[in-house]
């Protein structure tokens, strides 16, 4: 779902000087408009009934007479994740570095500074987009003609939640012209400009002869929310429906070799992390989510060496569902890894406590359950069979963060005191199992809950 917007300058503007005239002209650009299901880097989102509403999107163009060279910050100043069709990130980094600034905080095109700054402006069409939430909307910038590749490409994802995300897609230039380099497309994310989701921000894109850019451009990005039952929201709510009805999304399997070759090239923890965190928010993988931030850093390469094989692995149309479950399968082996070396800390050790209750204090069992489920369903159903059969262990203790664990995830049997007596115990647990063991087997019966949600972990007593 995409639309083609010529943009051309309002009027060419004329400057005078030295007994010569010449006009300034905005340069001859197109912008492509697009819409998909999921975030900016095309990773479907596990979301399916957003909080939020929609976004309005106000881009305005800008050609400018000059633009100094330290007017902004090159947006790969700020990039909090770089990916590609390969590990390094070099070419990404230079081709948008060297093409876009983000502009400070503030700016004013109309102000008087401003004009000092940039000298003489011609205004470019402006163009409105809405952003429904749970999608992403492609700008891109580039030549005429259906088949020119865009110059640069900026994304707004609608999450539905939390603050938007912003990413830019360009194509490298390496000035060392490597081998099978030059020429790939990278995307970067960088983090939202605004401290609220609404607002103004903008970025200045140099004068670039060659790629058909003969003045330098301003493009302004104003971000409004759509109030509700208003006409913009309907339209809205139409984009994501017929987008949902034709599954328009961005090649996810791309995605999730880009991120996955992201993970085995970085080297830094905190990139690590930020890649860890921005993976498992996507596909909605609540445990490798917490495991980014608590695994010390020393084990922080395991954890993204065993998420970037499950992305790998992954089906090119995996389900968000799915691929959640692969990444937390792989977030928890990595742990039951660590902890028979000696190495996960004891935040991490806790996080798989309170997650999964008594089965979690062992995380080499709690790895097998993982290895022998086929999928979140299956696994959680393990895990309340575990903890049923533990609420007859003789440790009190035992009893009770089994109990606790099954309370919270709506599976414990009424009536049952973890420290009562045992016989009772027995005959709360035996009535509990009755209905299962007596009912008939051919009809399947749904788990009560998948993985505990993150937002309500099963609190154990220590």
């Amino acid at each position: 779902m995409g639309r083609l917007l010529s943009i051309a300058a309002a009027a060419p503007l004329v400057l005078a000087g030295c007994g010569r005239s010449r006009v300034l002209e905005a340069p001859a650009l197109e912008l492509r408009t697009s819409h998909q299901l999921g975030g900016p880097l095309g990773v479907a989102t596990a979301a399916e009934a957003p909080a939020l509403g929609a976004l309005a999107v106000t881009v305005e163009g800008v050609a400018v007479e000059r633009l100094p060279e330290d007017w902004g910050e090159p947006v790969a100043s700020s990039a909090s994740l770089i990916t590609g069709p390969r590990s390094t990130p070099r070419a990404a980094m230079a081709s948008i570095a060297e093409v876009l600034r983000l502009l400070p905080e503030g700016f004013d095109l109309a102000g008087s500074e401003a004009a000092e700054v940039v000298g003489s402006t011609v205004p470019m069409r402006s163009e409105t987009v809405l952003v429904p939430a749970g999608t992403s909307v492609g700008i891109d910038l580039g030549p005429p003609g259906d088949d020119a590749e865009p110059l640069v490409r900026f994304i707004i994802a609608a999450p539905g939640e939390g603050l938007p995300q912003l990413a830019i897609s360009a194509l490298g230039e390496d000035p060392d012209a490597d081998a099978g380099i030059q020429g790939e497309r990278r995307t970067m994310l960088i983090p939202w400009p605004l401290a609220e989701s609404t607002g103004r921000f903008g970025f200045a894109l140099p004068a670039a002869p060659h790629r058909g850019l003969g003045r330098p451009t301003v493009w302004t990005f104003t971000i409004d929310a759509v109030p509700q039952d208003s006409e913009a929201a309907a339209e809205a709510a139409g984009i994501a429906a017929a987008l949902r009805e034709s599954g328009t999304s961005a090649p996810s399997g791309s995605a999730h070799e880009a991120l996955a070759a992201t993970l085995r090239g970085a080297t830094d923890p905190a990139r690590l992390r930020s890649t860890l965190a921005l993976v498992a928010l996507s596909v909605g993988a609540h445990v490798a989510g917490e495991a980014a931030v608590l695994f010390v850093d020393d084990s922080i390469p395991v954890l993204a060496q065993a998420v970037a094989s499950a992305l790998e692995q992954a089906s090119p149309d995996a389900a968000p569902g799915s691929l959640g479950w692969s990444v937390d399968r792989a977030a928890i082996l990595a742990a039951a890894t660590l902890h028979s070396a000696g190495r996960l800390g004891p935040a991490a050790a806790a996080m798989l406590s309170a997650r999964f209750g008594e089965v979690g204090r062992d995380p080499g069992g709690l790895a097998a359950l993982a290895k022998a489920s086929s999928g979140a369903a299956d696994f959680h159903n393990r895990l309340v069979a575990e903890h049923l059969v533990l609420l007859g262990d003789v440790s009190p203790a035992a009893r009770v963060r089994a109990y606790d664990w099954l309370a919270a995830a709506g599976s414990a049997p009424p009536g049952y005191d973890p420290l009562g007596p045992a016989r009772e115990r027995r005959q709360a647990v035996d009535r509990f199992l009755q209905p299962a063991s007596s009912a008939d087997e051919s009809i399947p019966v749904e788990p009560a809950a998948p993985l505990v949600p993150a937002d309500q972990p099963s609190g154990s007593k220590p």
